[in-house]
């Protein structure tokens, strides 16, 4: 696309929009508008392939608009509204789709995904009704799972409880949970965690 300035009869530039061998003569008003709508354009195209790759949230939508570099905040609002409007963002479908994945891959507890929903600006609402969907037996086996195959080199069973301790609380799982499910685990050694 090749954008070259004319002067016309009066002496004033126009501007002639050279693409796809169609020439466009425009007034510099025109031209600046034209050059704002395809940057709105891109800026769009950009957003939709972005959110095509994975599902986003609002917060990093509008982080890839300030990065590149979209002045108007009235442009990011509507590019934003208009992805939603379309179903190519929804907060509470990617916050279920971040817990299971989190829980699931990550072996995460709830502590720790809750912390991480809200540093990406999902409302605190979403955030409580999805994962008090979660199924408690099933997360419970989990963090049965997640302390049994924990590789420990202690010998002193204090120091030893400590650092399993210490490690489910900080993989997200609240420390009455980690307690309960360390003295069910100690308790049967078929289930006691490898050394």
């Amino acid at each position: 696309m090749n954008i070259s300035p004319n002067k016309n009869e009066d002496g004033k530039n126009n501007y002639e929009l050279c693409t796809m061998n169609y020439e466009f003569n425009f007034s510099y008003f025109c031209l600046k508008t034209v050059l704002t709508i395809m940057d709105k354009f891109s800026a769009l195209k950009k957003m939709l392939h972005y959110c095509n790759y994975q599902d986003r949230c609002k917060k990093e939508i509008y982080s890839k608009l300030n990065s590149l570099e979209l002045d108007d905040d009235n442009d990011k609002n509507f590019i934003i509204d208009f992805l939603q409007d379309e179903g190519f963002i929804n907060d509470e479908r990617y916050c279920r789709l971040y817990v299971k994945s989190k829980l699931n891959v990550k072996k995460w507890g709830v502590n720790k995904i809750k912390l991480s929903l809200i540093s990406k600006g999902i409302d605190k609402d979403i955030i409580d009704s999805v994962l008090s969907e979660i199924d408690e037996d099933s997360y419970k086996d989990e963090l049965i799972n997640l302390l049994k195959n924990k590789k420990i080199n202690e010998t002193d069973p204090y120091k030893r409880k400590a650092k399993l301790v210490r490690y489910a609380v900080s993989k997200g799982y609240s420390l009455s949970l980690v307690m309960e499910v360390y003295e069910t685990i100690s308790r049967d050694a078929s289930m006691q965690p490898t050394i």
